[in-house]
């Protein structure tokens, strides 16, 4: 987390939310969408959300957005991917 440098908030949804942050050691501008983990527990979810963050680590298209990388800080799932 501390590689990263948060911008603007740009969405949130069910599990978590989504912000633009910024690679402070590129200047790379990337969507981060942080998911609750404990409240993906709570729901028997957490499974789904590993399977897509590996699903989108993994597949490759010209119309795809590109996993980053994912990783857990506290009590959060984080992917970071491609800011389109």
């Amino acid at each position: 987390m501390q590689a990263y440098k948060f911008i603007t908030l740009i969405s949130r949804g069910a599990y978590g939310v989504v912000w633009l942050v910024q690679r402070k050691s590129t200047g790379d501008h990337y969507a981060m969408k942080l998911s609750d983990y404990a409240n993906t527990l709570e729901k028997n979810q957490d499974e789904v959300l590993i399977k897509e963050a590996k699903i989108l680590e993994k597949i490759r298209g010209e119309w795809i957005v590109k996993a980053v990388a994912s990783f857990t800080y506290r009590m959060y799932l984080c992917s970071v991917m491609e800011y389109m």
